[in-house]
């Protein structure tokens, strides 16, 4: 609802004499004009502020959107995404796989999925490749990612530009006692369709971020001093619905252009989300970019100079990729096929014993901390 259609909708109303004070007192105030910050409003005017500062300081927020091309499906797409494909599993709801409450007792839907989640089966796309060169160029401050395949590493960024706000496969520890373990010893069982299990008899868990479970520390450590600095924004193939990181476009400077690209516009202003994207006639520094990402990423990269170098490097990556990436038709997550006998639980006297916290001999990985950054 808009400004003027709250003031018609208060006006409509019964002993409301004056709807303007109502929406004052709400805090709730009309759109103002501001001059532009971009020269068009698109990817030309984008590409046109990036060239002027040498030094922009770029942030990106990335979603699942921008690894579809690699062959693994986005959550919520209807009928294709993951969430949707989860429906022919008995779950309550599709986004139980990732609920802390529900994963202590039936857990053999999130290993399950895990096995075609895990890092190393897919080589990055086209837009891993892209937020790397603008590191290269010294034009990223910070790529903050809602993914968990670990391509932005693969592509050769820098894990001190990485924020993964919703956590990592490269560690694991146990639910209770928070013991931590090898992250390939819980691929092993994992691969194995074994169940791991700590010790003390309760489960290991990768640290993906689950539903209930407060986000890495290196996120919130960050977040504020990086959208405060940021020259620029950009959003690319996520549906803005999982919060905090919904709002992230919301939190830099009113002065700093934003460019959407997306399959679908999302994060739109409201009247309860005054500073959400803006595409209509009081825009000043939005862009929209509707469409496979992967094109726009490109096009972006042609009138940059850039679109030759990122195609090479792509197609170098895809050669080297230890796993050709399945096209979207050849994808068939063995998950969606019901299992005649259940998970095996994976015994801990059994397990390797050099594995855990306990021994100082076999190293695990954390998330990645920019020092100077503490």
């Amino acid at each position: 609802m808009t400004y003027e259609e709250l003031l018609e909708h208060l006006a409509s109303q019964d002993g409301v004499v004056d709807p303007r004070l109502v929406c004052a007192r709400f805090g709730f105030v009309p759109q103002q004009r501001r001059p532009a910050v971009l020269s068009s409003f698109d990817l030309p005017g984008i590409a046109k502020f990036i060239k002027e500062r040498p030094a922009c300081k770029t942030i990106v927020l990335t979603g699942a959107g921008i690894s579809v091309a690699a062959g693994i499906p986005d959550f919520r797409s209807p009928g294709t995404g993951l969430y949707s494909r989860l429906e022919e599993y008995d779950l309550p709801e599709p986004s139980a796989v990732f609920d802390l409450d529900y994963f202590p007792e039936h857990p053999e839907p999130f290993y399950t999925l895990a096995k075609e989640l895990w890092p190393g089966n897919y080589a990055p796309t086209l837009v891993h490749h892209f937020i790397t060169m603008l590191h290269e160029k010294g034009l990223l401050l910070r790529n903050y990612t809602q993914n968990i395949d670990g391509l932005d590493l693969v592509a050769g960024l820098p894990s001190e530009t990485l924020v993964e706000v919703h956590g990592t496969f490269a560690s694991a520890r146990c639910l209770t006692c928070k013991q931590e373990y090898a992250s390939e010893h819980v691929k092993s069982l994992v691969f194995s369709d074994q169940i791991p299990r700590c010790g003390c008899g309760s489960l290991i868990k990768p640290d993906i971020v689950f539903f209930g479970e407060q986000l890495p520390e290196r996120f919130f450590q960050m977040v504020t001093r990086d959208m405060g600095e940021a020259d620029l924004v950009i959003v690319i193939g996520t549906s803005l619905q999982v919060q905090p990181f919904a709002s992230l476009p919301n939190r830099c400077q009113e002065d700093v252009p934003r460019l959407l690209m997306n399959n679908e516009v999302v994060g739109e202003a409201d009247l309860f989300h005054p500073r959400g994207f803006n595409f209509g006639e009081y825009n000043y520094r939005d862009v929209k970019a509707i469409g496979d990402c992967q094109q726009a990423v490109v096009e972006l990269a042609d009138l940059l100079g850039w679109k030759d170098a990122l195609l090479e490097r792509h197609e170098e990556a895809r050669k080297m990729a230890p796993v050709a990436p399945p096209t979207p038709a050849q994808f068939k997550p063995h998950w969606l096929l019901r299992r005649q006998e259940p998970l095996q639980l994976a015994d801990p006297c059994e397990s390797d014993a050099s594995v855990g916290a306990s021994s100082s001999d076999v190293p695990y990985h954390t998330p990645s901390r920019c020092e100077d950054e503490l």
